[in-house]
């Protein structure tokens, strides 16, 4: 659609005659004598969307506004402007939705209906969608008026939060902007984001939690046009091979870490919880003593695959071609990415690395540190074994605390997944999912070159992998 508001001040485009109807009579017909011009216009259904639209949302009736309505009428609040929202908001109340009686918004673009769409071009020709959803009369009431604010600061600065979230995003040749109104206000889409989200949780719920996550590629004049591709890798061994997705090893290790650890709970309420109440116990018999070797034997390898899961994380994060540099006694020494991996504890990876490539905070001041630290210590002391210290290590192994030190892995992950997103979000590829981070940044292609581009990727990919793995060997 075209939009164009060519005489006047407000614009309503309808595409069926009742609204064309209601419009007229109860705003235009009102209003056009007060200094203030609408217009109206009915057409066809198919007129009213660009044909890779990303979203052909549904609506009663578009209202267009213009910037001479915001500096001519809104701002100075003039009477004709008043004598329009008067009636614009009993229009407006027509469309309640009197059977929803929490007033929530659902943050998804999708699955409702939106009977009114209010349309804002801005200087730069980005054509703002304010999605207006069926609800109660004060919330979309509310939703028009947030809207008609979010305009006025977009009118008057350049460099309002809107305008500057507005600026980010990705748009399609139509130039349209996406906007929803949630608890907070209104909320810019990212429909570059959004979709690309959409497609890798879809992937996420066909194959398994621990896979690696797939590459995506979107035809980027038409987002709803996309190709998935697998990382496969073929496993040799024993004169066999095996040709198969390729798992994220922070995946692998957490799950490891999480089903051991849920079995050593069940032992732990079972027979270690009762003790504090009971006072029993101090002599557990043979059998139950078989029960506490099984429970050492599981919380052992848990805190060894909490620790593991971190370690992995990290060493995705250390991107190849990386270099660390430090200078001791007048000798400067640089460290490969592989030197790295190598030589320094991951307590210093954390401190030194990390804060370098993913631009975060000391992590010493987390509130998650201390916890690290202390299963740091307990995962070196079980891997480090001194018989003079097993006592105590067991003893530390059945205190209460053991859970939250293995816990605090996925805490961890999560932290680090939060800074990829924010300052390297193309790493998301490697992060593993159900940390909070699901999400891919896409590969964006050319209706021309789509396919061949696509083939060309995949062969980069493939003699990149080729490449890495005969690295590794030699």
């Amino acid at each position: 659609m075209e939009i164009n508001v060519s005489i006047g001040d407000i614009k309503f485009v309808v595409t069926e005659n009742l609204y064309y109807h209601l419009a007229n009579e109860m705003v235009i017909k009102k209003v056009n004598h007060s200094g203030l011009i609408c217009q109206i216009e009915l057409i066809g259904e198919n007129e009213l969307h660009w044909i890779n639209e990303w979203r052909n949302v549904p609506s009663c009736i578009n209202m267009v506004i213009s910037q001479t309505f915001m500096t001519d009428h809104f701002i100075p609040q003039t009477d004709g402007f008043s004598n329009f929202q008067e009636n614009f908001i009993s229009l407006l109340a027509m469309f309640e939705n009197k059977s929803d009686e929490s007033g929530e918004e659902n943050e998804s673009p999708f699955g409702n209906f939106h009977p009114i769409i209010l349309i804002f071009v801005t200087r730069k020709g980005y054509k703002l969608r304010f999605m207006i959803r069926k609800n109660s009369e004060q919330k979309i009431i509310e939703a028009y008026l947030a809207a008609l604010d979010i305009i006025k600061t977009i009118v008057r600065s350049k460099s309002s939060p809107t305008t500057v979230a507005i600026n980010a995003v990705f748009k399609q040749p139509d130039k349209n902007v996406y906007l929803i109104f949630t608890k907070s206000g209104w909320k810019v889409i990212d429909i570059l984001e959004h979709e690309s989200s959409k497609i890798s949780e879809t992937y996420l719920n066909k194959n398994d939690f621990r896979v690696k996550k797939p590459w995506i590629v979107l035809q980027k004049d038409n987002l709803h046009d996309y190709k998935i591709m697998d990382n496969n890798w073929v496993l040799s061994f024993d004169d066999l091979e095996t040709f198969m997705l390729q798992p994220n090893d922070v995946s692998i290790y957490s799950n490891i870490c999480q089903q051991n650890l849920q079995m050593a709970h069940e032992f732990y309420n079972k027979h270690i919880l009762p003790r504090h109440k009971h006072y029993h116990g101090s002599f557990p018999l043979i059998e139950q003593q078989r029960e506490y070797f099984d429970y050492f034997q599981l919380i052992i390898t848990s805190v060894i695959f909490a620790y593991t899961a971190i370690e992995a994380l990290v060493n995705i994060c250390i991107p190849q071609g990386f270099e660390h540099e430090e200078e001791k006694d007048g000798v400067r020494t640089i460290y490969s990415k592989e030197a790295i991996e190598r030589k320094f504890p991951l307590r210093e990876k954390l401190k030194k690395i990390l804060t370098k490539i993913l631009e975060t905070p000391n992590p010493t001041s987390e509130k998650w540190w201390s916890k690290f630290v202390e299963l740091e210590d307990i995962r070196n002391e079980i891997i480090h074994t001194k018989q003079a210290k097993s006592e105590d290590r067991y003893s530390k192994l059945l205190s209460k605390n053991i859970f939250e030190l293995i816990k605090v892995h996925s805490e961890i992950i999560g932290y680090y997944g939060n800074y990829i997103n924010r300052n390297n979000p193309r790493w998301l590829e490697e992060f593993p999912y159900n940390f909070g981070y699901n999400g891919i940044v896409p590969g964006l292609s050319d209706s021309k070159d789509y396919k061949k581009w696509i083939l060309d990727v995949v062969r980069h990919r493939r003699l990149m992998a080729l490449k890495d793995k005969n690295d590794r060997i030699l």
